[in-house]
């Protein structure tokens, strides 16, 4: 009884996990960031995210490489997901990080930067 409970809990957690990369997959724009950083010039800061918002896509493939455009420059690498984390080995900058999945939906990827004291809440839509 006890390797069957042990087989259906692995088949389900690996079921989710499929299930996480396969609504990952496709053509990501950023619709909002937030922060709880202190921001002295409100205005600069919103045209700047304004700025970014326009400029920022990402693609996530199904071989599990990646495109994305952040500010207009060009990053490509490799992505996986795990547990609640997407982490990205990016080439093009010799780096790798981790951020937290919030949401992950058919259309809506909502992940959390921290650095440091600073967290930032990354909004992306199909």
């Amino acid at each position: 009884m006890k390797q069957i409970l042990f087989f259906a809990s692995l088949i389900f957690l690996l079921s989710c996990s499929t299930d996480s990369n396969e609504k990952i997959l496709g053509f990501w724009k950023l619709k909002s960031v937030k922060t709880n950083q202190e921001i002295d010039n409100k205005e600069q800061y919103r045209v700047a995210m304004d700025q970014l918002i326009r400029t920022t896509s990402i693609e996530f493939k199904a071989d599990r490489s990646f495109g994305a455009s952040i500010w207009g420059d060009t990053s490509f690498g490799y992505w996986t997901i795990k547990k609640d984390s997407l982490v990205i080995n990016d080439l093009s900058n010799q780096n790798e990080f981790k951020v937290y999945i919030e949401e992950l939906t058919e259309n809506k990827l909502i992940i959390v930067e921290t650095l440091d004291s600073v967290v930032e809440v990354l909004t992306f839509v199909k």
